[in-house]
């Protein structure tokens, strides 16, 4: 027999197809893993010490790293004719990048601080200074236009006085001068936060004289200058972030799109439903962040070590490594003439058409994701209702995944477009006058089940059609990283763009209009296409 049989109540049972089992486990494994990470890695980067610049920049280089690195490894694989030792390079790569994570130290926060080291006697109160201290350690300094003053009537108790634990070896005598006069004060300690954090604000610290301590008020009126007492070492270790975030979100992408490959690849060679391959994507994807936050807890309690999540990571990514290890994957023949026929398909019209359609629904769905909870979190929408509004619509797709192949063959792929496309129009303008954010989730089931679910499926086998001979892992990656890539990066540019000028209601409104647009100017292409065909 080619199929497991798993009997349930009263006699219904789950046939599951021998050869593409192992497929479904990898899935399951690798979905959970990778949705999982994702939920927890901005998190652990910020329980690590990264800040939420320094993410922006590691995340907006992998951006370009992701766009090159995605057409040079499908073109490999086309030519090669194989797309699982890519596949395998990658998993390997998303294990060592796990344990790199786990072993990394955190970066030291402390070291983004000013200090200010002060010896001997007092300060006259009547004058002001300008402030001019040295740098601790050797780094770049711009001197800051800062004011000092001194109020001598207000005293307090000593014990009230600011302290700070630093290592005396590692200070420098520091240096201020009041009216051409070297003035220093007897081991006195100032720590000042990052220039960028201070330099347009005023504020009071407390010098210490024997019982009693005394105020200083140091008020900046410009924001430039930096006194940093970074070490070397604290900006390695933050390259050394940058470069392993860059690399993981690369990876991370390039994975999820040779899965869509090598699954569409195996269902096309046994004559199967890739969607019902993705119902595991999909049952993965909404167990996996329960189970890692459940470990998580399980094991650090309320110490919250979000850096377990990469051994759950990279458990789970071995388990789909050994389940896509015995696949049986159909022979390709090596891509020949690769570069003609890229331009041939970006000639062809309806190449382009579909392109404008997969960019508009990518740019679509990360519109969505991106700021419809923000939208929704100013409705009052509470944080349990926000966490809720994935795994219900998610939940709902398994309808559309199981009948997906009823929907390609009955439909047609260029209605399925359309529909995804008017789904979302109903969605934006549906948000758009939305007073309670409750209702949000019925508006989120549509969409996203024939938008988002269905339409992937859809796409995946559309692009595995149109795709010549020796061109299949080449299409079908640069299509994924179309939608989900190039669409971020629209979405963030218009989103940013649209709700700065109008607000979040009109620019839900033009959302919703350019998907309408969209969608009428593909069904007009097609009309025209056919009744110039007959």
């Amino acid at each position: 027999m080619d199929y497991f049989k798993l009997s349930f109540f009263k006699g219904y049972a789950i046939r599951i197809y021998k050869p593409l089992f192992l497929i479904k486990v990898a899935l399951f494994f690798w979905f959970a893993g990778g949705i999982a990470t994702q939920t927890f890695f901005p998190v652990f980067l910020k329980q690590r010490g990264v800040s939420i610049a320094q993410m922006s920049l590691a995340t907006t280089v992998s951006t370009v790293l992701q766009l090159i690195c995605s057409l040079i490894a499908g073109v490999v694989a086309d030519k090669i004719g194989r797309t699982k030792p890519i596949l395998f390079i990658l998993l390997a790569i998303i294990v060592a990048l796990c344990v790199a994570f786990f072993i990394m130290p955190p970066l030291d926060t402390d070291a983004a601080k000013h200090h200010f080291y002060f010896q001997d006697s007092n300060i006259d109160s009547t004058h002001k200074s300008t402030f001019e201290p040295i740098c601790n350690f050797s780094a770049t300094y711009n001197e800051p236009k800062c004011k000092l003053y001194y109020n001598s009537s207000q005293m307090f108790s000593k014990d009230h006085c600011f302290k700070s634990d630093i290592v005396e070896e590692k200070m420098l005598s520091q240096i201020a001068i009041i009216n051409n006069r070297t003035i220093a004060f007897k081991k006195i300690e100032i720590c000042l936060l990052g220039s960028n954090e201070i330099m347009s604000s005023n504020y009071s610290y407390k010098i210490c004289n024997g019982n009693y301590c005394n105020y200083l008020l140091h008020e900046c009126k410009s924001r430039f200058g930096e006194c940093s007492n970074r070490d070397n070492s604290t900006v390695v270790l933050f390259l050394a972030y940058a470069l392993l975030t860059a690399i993981y979100f690369t990876s991370l992408t390039l994975t999820f799109r040779f899965f869509d490959d090598t699954v569409i690849t195996l269902t096309s060679e046994h004559n199967s439903d890739f969607g019902r391959q993705r119902v595991w994507s999909n049952i993965g994807s909404l167990v996996g962040p329960t189970l890692a936050g459940y470990v998580m807890q399980w094991a650090s309690g309320n110490d919250r070590n979000y850096s377990l999540v990469f051994v759950f990571y990279g458990s789970f990514t071995l388990l789909s490594a050994l389940a896509s290890w015995k696949l049986v994957m159909p022979k390709r023949n090596p891509g020949k003439r690769m570069w003609r026929k890229f331009i041939a398909l970006l000639k062809n019209p309806d190449i382009l058409t579909f392109m404008l359609v997969v960019l508009v629904l990518g740019t679509s769905y990360s519109y969505i994701i991106l700021y419809s909870n923000w939208f929704l979190e100013d409705l009052g929408a509470s944080k349990v209702f926000l966490g809720l509004l994935t795994p219900v619509s998610s939940t709902f797709a398994f309808v559309t995944l199981l009948t997906s192949k009823w929907w390609y063959r009955n439909v047609g792929a260029e209605n399925i477009f359309v529909i995804a496309l008017v789904g979302y129009a109903f969605y934006f303008v549906y948000l758009s006058f939305l007073i309670e954010p409750w209702y949000a989730i019925l508006g989120r089931i549509v969409a996203f089940t024939f938008s988002y679910h269905l339409l992937w499926v859809t796409v995946v086998e559309f692009s595995h059609i149109l795709a010549p001979e020796g061109l299949h892992a080449t299409v079908i990656v640069s299509i994924g990283v179309f939608h989900f890539l190039v669409g971020k990066g629209t979405a963030s540019l218009l989103g940013g763009t649209l709700i700065s000028a109008y607000g979040g209601r009109i620019a839900f409104r033009v959302m919703g209009g350019i998907n309408l647009f969209t969608a009428i100017l593909y069904t007009c292409f097609h009309y025209s296409r056919r009744c110039y065909q007959k």
